[in-house]
């Protein structure tokens, strides 16, 4: 979900003990699973992940960059441009963490694989919330095994009251029993930040200022980059 980011790590083998004791830490959490292009991460995704920690009073929230997404255009950004972005995004919010296990499958990116990915590291016994805007839950039913995806977790549906409700959705379909959270809509997106820096237009406020100087400091989305509109 090319990453690469050239980090040396240095592997510490702790105690039994210290095991133990960590699994005892991740049991019962509540984790959220967000999972996006991220191509830049900006304020709407953030207010996204808020507002469901808030709503589910979550523990965690793990943004998981997608390598090659499944039935979206490929990001812009190479997989360690933006996971760069996300982990400056989220510096600033204990609940917020970095998981790179899509960047590091090969293939596709599909949810129900980030969502075991993510089990893993968030211990057998957390409650794992799979958190999507309106138009994703939209397209469930398209992604790869919704129903074990479902059975998985609890789908959690971020938007405006009047983008979806469950009665909008046919019976049977995987968001049908989703747990809806409200929030007011922003007016920013992926799509209209690369178009405003492709053009040489101001994105402060659409994304955070760490992000923005990033952005310019590695001249993304500019026009001697490969930018792509979506079309």
């Amino acid at each position: 979900m090319e990453l690469r980011l050239g980090v040396a790590l240095a592997v510490v083998w702790p105690d039994a003990a210290a095991l133990g004791n960590a699994a005892e830490r991740r049991a019962g959490r509540r984790v959220g699973i967000f999972g996006g292009t991220f191509d830049p991460i900006h304020g709407g995704h953030l207010a996204v992940a808020s507002a469901a920690a808030e709503e589910l009073d979550l523990d965690a929230v793990y943004f998981v960059p997608a390598g090659d997404p499944y039935l979206r255009r490929p990001p812009v950004a190479s997989i360690g441009d933006r996971i760069a972005m996300v982990e400056l995004a989220i510096a600033g919010d204990d609940r917020f963490l970095l998981s790179t296990v899509d960047a590091e499958r090969p293939g596709p990116t599909y949810s129900v694989d980030t969502v075991e990915d993510v089990r893993t590291a968030a211990g057998t016994n957390a409650a794992l919330y799979l958190i999507v805007g309106a138009d994703a839950a939209l397209q469930l039913a398209r992604w790869r095994e919704p129903d074990k995806l479902a059975a998985a977790t609890t789908i959690v549906v971020v938007g405006r009251p009047d983008q979806l409700s469950p009665t909008d959705l046919p019976a049977g379909h995987p968001a049908r029993d989703a747990t809806f959270v409200n929030m007011p809509q922003l007016d920013v997106s992926g799509t209209v930040i690369r178009d405003a820096l492709a053009n040489g237009r101001p994105i402060t406020g659409m994304v955070p200022p760490e992000v923005e100087r990033y952005i310019h400091s590695k001249g993304l989305y500019s026009p001697r980059s490969t930018y792509r509109e979506e079309r």
